[in-house]
This record gives C-alpha cells, structure tokens and sequence, in this order.
C-alpha cells in the first residue's frame, strides 16, 4: 500500500486491498506516513513559489515551457502537481538564467547542492 501511496488515489487503493478508507487512513497514520507531499519528497508549485519568492504563474510557465519535472500526486480526493526537490535542483542548475538565486534563503529547499552557495 506504501509504494502506491500518493500515486494511486486511496479509494483505487482500497478497492485493490479490499479494505476501507478509513482503514488506510488509521493504517498510514499508525506507519506515520501523515502527508503524501512529505511521503513522496516533493513540493506543491506553490510552495516552491513561495521559496522562490515568484508567482506561481511562473512555475506553471517554466513546467509547461522549460520542461520544469513534475509529479501528478493524489490524496483523497484532490490531485495536485508535486516537484521533487532533487528534480528541481537538477532542473534549476541547468536554468540558472531563469532564478534569481539571491531571493532565496539558504537551506529553504534542502538537499540544496553546494553551487547554490556560489
């Protein structure tokens, strides 16, 4: 059930398991698993834009037409786009044109890779 956790929507993961939602809930909660952006590693486009002190229009644009890595995530009944911060640092360092780095405070989005630094 863990691996399909954010990936799969919890009532095709009930369905699969023959189990309730309520039950993976208490499960997950139980492995202490209590977000799927935390489970997975990523961020929402607004959060990075918050780190990144840009709009969020921004990182839709930089998705759609600088081929930004993204995830479709799924809790309960929202899906959302989630970044890989690992992804994101990848992307950005061959981008660096694109981010204004002396807005961003040291350690917002961590891994931080040491080119940030200079």
């Amino acid at each position: 059930m863990v691996k399909w956790y954010g990936v799969k929507s919890l009532d095709q993961i009930s369905r699969r398991l023959q189990r309730s939602i309520q039950a993976l809930e208490s499960r997950l909660y139980r492995l202490g698993i209590h977000g799927v952006r935390a489970h997975l590693g990523n961020v929402t486009v607004y959060e990075l834009a918050e780190c990144l002190q840009v709009d969020v229009h921004t990182i839709y644009n930089w998705i759609q037409k600088r081929e930004l890595p993204y995830n479709i995530l799924r809790a309960n009944t929202r899906t959302f786009l989630g970044i890989d911060v690992a992804a994101f640092w990848k992307w950005a360092q061959q981008n660096k044109e694109l981010i204004n780095f002396s807005k961003i405070s040291l350690n917002t989005l961590i891994p931080e890779p040491d080119w940030v630094k200079e």
